[in-house]
């Protein structure tokens, strides 16, 4: 059963929310030797964001970055980190 807790927006306003399950954040490394990061994103549908932490500066801050995906479930995630850990 989800917990009610409450919650001040961005825009400074209270509100009420479920807790919901968080996935840890996490790092590993594919064969590449690239570090990369998972997290549940709060500000992004609480979808699980996999990211590359070793890209160039151009895309560090970028939202729109080619190596930042939301994934809508953990276990489509963990199928997703399977695939970047076995890729080279």
């Amino acid at each position: 059963m989800s917990k009610v807790v409450g919650v001040i927006t961005p825009s400074g306003r209270t509100g009420v929310a479920k807790e919901k399950p968080v996935v840890p954040t996490n790092t590993f490394k594919d064969k590449r030797g690239r570090t990369w990061e998972t997290f549940t994103d709060i500000g992004y549908f609480d979808m699980i964001c996999v990211r590359c932490l070793t890209v160039p500066k151009v895309f560090e801050r970028d939202f729109n970055s080619p190596m930042s995906f939301h994934i809508p479930t953990a276990e489509k995630a963990n199928q997703f980190i399977e695939l970047i850990k076995e890729s080279s």
